[in-house]
């Protein structure tokens, strides 16, 4: 097991397809609750990590240096991880995006997030998950994800309604309490040549 605030480095050896260089980072999260603070990472994985979020824009429209980046609060019922995932472009770039990945989450635990942009991202999770019922198949999923998560399907409501309330306060604690060093743990996936030259850098592979 990996230790709080630690990074491994992994090499693939075994594979015959070559793939660009993995960043996962994961943050410790509590156990699912239809409250404040889960409707808080909802909101904060798409101002975060939205294909219109500025650090979207930096990485991979502006910078091109990944072919991806996401973040998921992926919520269980026993306390889990906020995930965030980078596909890097090549390992001479693995620092520069860890770099921009915690300045992002540097800026949302500094800075009240506008006002008006809270609004249209609660204003587009609502709508989303409205247009994603679009099926019987759908719904029941969501009905049985809840279900499983705390056991009442009326929570489904109490989440929203918990959505709709979230301020840029609440955004900016729950960053606050979830985005530390002290339950960070970060895995880098690479090749082994990849890994190789990234271990000939300054500093190497040691944290």
């Amino acid at each position: 097991m990996i230790s709080d605030g630690a990074v491994a480095i992994a090499a693939i050896t075994s594979c015959t397809n070559t793939s660009n260089p993995y960043v996962m980072i994961g943050y410790r999260t509590p156990a699912f609750a239809p409250d404040r603070d889960w409707a808080a990472y909802a909101v904060l994985e798409q101002l975060l990590f939205s294909e219109s979020a500025p650090l979207y824009q930096q990485l991979v429209v502006d910078k091109q240096w990944v072919d991806f980046v996401q973040g998921d609060s992926d919520p269980h019922r026993d306390p889990y991880l906020f995930s965030i995932v980078a596909r890097v472009r090549s390992a001479e770039l693995v620092p520069q995006v860890e770099a921009a990945i915690q300045q992002a989450i540097a800026d949302v635990q500094s800075k009240a997030v506008d006002a008006a942009r809270l609004e249209r991202t609660k204003s587009h999770l609502r709508y989303a998950f409205a247009t994603g019922l679009d099926s019987p198949r759908a719904v029941a999923f969501t009905v049985a994800q809840m279900l499983w998560l705390t056991g009442d399907v009326s929570d489904i409501n109490r989440w929203w309604a918990q959505v709709a309330q979230v301020t840029p306060a609440d955004v900016q604690r729950v960053a606050k309490q979830t985005f530390r060093d002290a339950g960070r743990t970060e895995v880098r996936l690479a090749h082994q040549e990849a890994k190789e030259q990234q271990d000939k850098q300054p500093g190497g592979s040691q944290r």
